[in-house]
């Protein structure tokens, strides 16, 4: 990339950042909270120059990490870093955590206890009776979450592996029982279950999908 397509893409980064108004949204947090003085950088350019400064990435001096401290350990990519744990509202990042790099996606109750900051504070400055659904990906189906998320009356859906037991009860499921749903090009099939995994208590309402065909 040429110098001059890379101030224009900063550029685009920055305009897309003050067109949804983060600016606003983190002054409205941080002006109630901190004294500013007269001098130096308002605000907002502060901001700007640090959001320039993550997008740029000309800067190469932090390319990798080579010291424990903070957590730092080899993740499960064989590389050493942290085990982040972010929690998204559409195209917003709200709520990230960062843990050190051995940490399993639902290590401890990291994730129970970020979702129920987040259902609280939904439930009191929005609606107490708002549905909220969480999704997720295998790393976090757990019983354990699952049990917590029904006390708290919060729905969720998690994929999960595809364990021997379910893909052989998938290849002995006659063609007839198959659903099938379409969407943009995609053709999927699709058969409904319940399922208990190993220690859980109850049973589970599974979907297991299948692509069909594209069109």
């Amino acid at each position: 990339m040429t110098k001059s397509h890379h101030v224009a893409v900063l550029s685009l980064f920055l305009r897309y950042i003050a067109n949804i108004q983060l600016y606003e949204l983190i002054g409205s947090v941080f002006l109630l909270k901190i004294v500013f003085g007269g001098k130096g950088l308002n605000l907002q350019q502060f901001l700007k120059q640090i959001f320039a400064y993550f997008m740029d990435g000309t800067d190469m001096s932090i390319s990798g990490f080579d010291k424990k401290k903070e957590g730092c350990e080899v993740t499960y990519k064989k590389k050493k870093g942290f085990q982040p744990l972010h929690i998204t509202w559409g195209p917003f990042l709200i709520d990230v955590l960062f843990r050190n790099g051995k940490a399993h996606s639902n290590h401890g109750t990291d994730y129970t206890d970020r979702v129920k900051t987040i259902v609280e504070l939904i439930r009191n400055s929005y609606s107490s009776d708002v549905p909220i659904i969480l999704c997720a990906d295998s790393g976090f189906a757990d019983q354990k979450a699952f049990d917590y998320f029904d006390t708290i009356n919060v729905h969720f859906i998690t994929t999960s592996r595809i364990y021997k037991d379910i893909k052989e009860y998938s290849e002995l499921m006659p063609s007839k029982q198959y659903e099938e749903l379409a969407k943009d090009k995609l053709i999927w099939r699709l058969f409904e279950f319940a399922s208990k995994r190993g220690t859980w208590k109850r049973f589970r309402r599974n979907i297991f999908t299948t692509l069909r065909s594209c069109k």
